[in-house]
């Protein structure tokens, strides 16, 4: 999680400030620590991609909507 911190806020610091989407495929736990750090990057533009039901959840939970999160965003039909 440092690491995804890190880049991230390396990111924020760039003058073009790109639009950052996290993609949270094949994550199975987010502790609160790594839910409070993705409610801050939320906050800030930051948009996810969760597949799985408890991942969606969270992102959910984050966003405070359905979270229909965007598979057609990689290019996926399921």
């Amino acid at each position: 999680m440092h690491e995804l911190e890190q880049c991230w806020r390396n990111t924020l610091d760039s003058p073009s400030r790109p639009t950052i989407c996290i993609d949270l495929t094949g994550v199975t736990y987010i502790d609160t620590a790594g839910k409070v750090l993705l409610t801050e990057m939320h906050g800030r533009g930051a948009q996810f991609v969760a597949r799985d039901c408890v991942t969606k959840a969270v992102v959910s939970e984050i966003v405070g909507k359905s979270a229909t999160v965007d598979s057609a965003t990689k290019g996926d039909s399921a």
